[in-house]
C-alpha cells in the first residue's frame, strides 16, 4: 500500500513539474516576445532545463522501481 502511495506522489510531482515547465515556456513567450531582458530569459531557460532534468530523473527512478 505504501508503494502505491509513493508512486502516486511521484506521478503527481512529474505532472506538476510538467505543468510548471509549460507555464514557464508560455510566460517566456508572453513576457519576452521581442528578445528583451536577456538575463531574465537565460535564468528562465536554466530553470526550465533543470525542471526537465528533474522530470527525467523521476521518470527513470519510477521505471526502475517498476522493473523490480
Amino acid at each position: 500500500m505504501a508503494q502505491k502511495s509513493k508512486d502516486k506522489s511521484t506521478y503527481t510531482s512529474i505532472v506538476g513539474l510538467g505543468i510548471l515547465v509549460t507555464l514557464m515556456w508560455i510566460s517566456d513567450r508572453i513576457l519576452y516576445p521581442f528578445g528583451g531582458w536577456p538575463m531574465l530569459r537565460i535564468i528562465n531557460y536554466v530553470l526550465m532545463i533543470a525542471a526537465v532534468v528533474l522530470i527525467i530523473q523521476k521518470f527513470i527512478k519510477l521505471t526502475k522501481q517498476a522493473n523490480k
